[in-house]
C-alpha cells in the first residue's frame, strides 16, 4: 500500500506478507492496510521535519522527556543549539532555493556530525539542536566545534557570487534539578 504525503505524492510502502499458502488477503485486509498506511503517513508528517528528515522539535521534545525520564543517576547531559548565519542575506543574494539547500546540506552536517546516541532536530527555519545525553561541557564543545567546521566547509564559490556558510553554535548543560529542563538548556544554549 503506498504512503502518501500531504500532496499524495508517494513517500514510501507499507507491505504485508502473509504466511506461504495463506490465502489472499480480503477486502477487510486490504481497509486495514490502507488505513495503516494512512497512519504511516500522519505520523511521519507529525514526527520529521519533510525538508531535512530530522525529527521535528515536538518530536525532539517528546525524545529528551522519555530519556530523562527513563534515567537515573548520570553525569550529565548537555545540548548544543545551532543556528545557521545570515540565512536572510543567502536567500536575498543567491534566491530562497538555495537557502533552502544550505538548510538541508547544514542538517545533514548536523545528522552526521553528531556523535551515534545523540538526538538531533530541526527546531525551526535555520535551527537546529543536538541532545548529547551522559556529555559534559568539553565533551559538548568537542562536537559543537565539529559541527561548526562541518557547516563551514559547505561554503562555496557560485558563478553568482561567493556564497558563505556558517552557523552559530551555543552549548548548555541540562539542568537536572528544573521542571523544564530541555527549555532551560535550550534557551541558555541559544543565549551562548
Amino acid at each position: 500500500v503506498p504512503v502518501r504525503n500531504v500532496s499524495h505524492r508517494v513517500i514510501g510502502f507499507l507491505a504485508l506478507f502473509s504466511a506461504a499458502g495463506a490465502e489472499d488477503f480480503g477486502l477487510r485486509q486490504t481497509r486495514l492496510a490502507e488505513l495503516l498506511a494512512r497512519k504511516v503517513s500522519s505520523i511521519l508528517l507529525t514526527q520529521f521535519d519533510a525538508g531535512t528528515g530530522l525529527p521535528t522539535r515536538a518530536s525532539f521534545e517528546q525524545s529528551v522527556a522519555a530519556l530523562l525520564t527513563g534515567r537515573s543517576g548520570h553525569v550529565g547531559d548537555a545540548v548544543i543549539y545551532v543556528d545557521i548565519d545570515q540565512t536572510h542575506v543567502i536567500n536575498e543574494n543567491f534566491g530562497m532555493h538555495v537557502g533552502d539547500e544550505v538548510i538541508v546540506k547544514v542538517a545533514e552536517v548536523v545528522r552526521r556530525r553528531s556523535p551515534v546516541a545523540a538526538l538531533a532536530a530541526r527546531i525551526s527555519g535555520d535551527r537546529f539542536a543536538v541532545y548529547l545525553a551522559d556529555a559534559d561541557a568539553d565533551h559538548a564543545s568537542r562536537v559543537a566545534e565539529e559541527l561548526r567546521a562541518g557547516a563551514a566547509e559547505l561554503s562555496q564559490t557560485r558563478p553568482d557570487g561567493p556564497l558563505k556558510v556558517s552557523v552559530s553554535i551555543g552549548v548548555a548543560p541540562v539542568p537536572a534539578q528544573s521542571r523544564q529542563p530541555l527549555s532551560h538548556a535550550l534557551a541558555t544554549a541559544e543565549i551562548a
